[in-house]
């Protein structure tokens, strides 16, 4: 961390806000296109993805009980996803035989 109180200068405080309002924005319109739960997967791998960015190439020291929830978190999500995906083509099977 910042070992330094000084406050960070403007222009960096303002790109900032847009990207994190870019960032936002394409958010909201992936979720309108394919569905809240892809957004959710997508959020996790760019989790990962950024964790191991960090671990590998700077070096930054993970801990046991960090590795663990990190883990946890992802197993769940990536858990939920496969369930609902398969619930959802059941569903999708259960239709289309009901309409032959």
């Amino acid at each position: 961390f910042e070992s330094s109180l000084e406050m960070p200068a403007s222009i960096s405080v303002a790109w900032l806000g847009v990207f994190a309002v870019g960032v936002l924005i394409c958010e909201l319109r992936l979720t309108e296109l394919t569905s809240p739960l892809t957004v959710s997967v997508m959020s996790t791998v760019n989790n990962f993805v950024v964790v191991l960015f960090f671990v590998l190439r700077d070096g930054e020291a993970i801990k046991g009980a960090q590795l663990a929830g990190f883990a946890c978190s992802s197993i769940g999500v990536m858990i939920y996803a496969f369930g609902k995906r398969s619930h959802s083509q059941a569903a999708m099977c259960r239709k289309a035989d009901h309409l032959i």
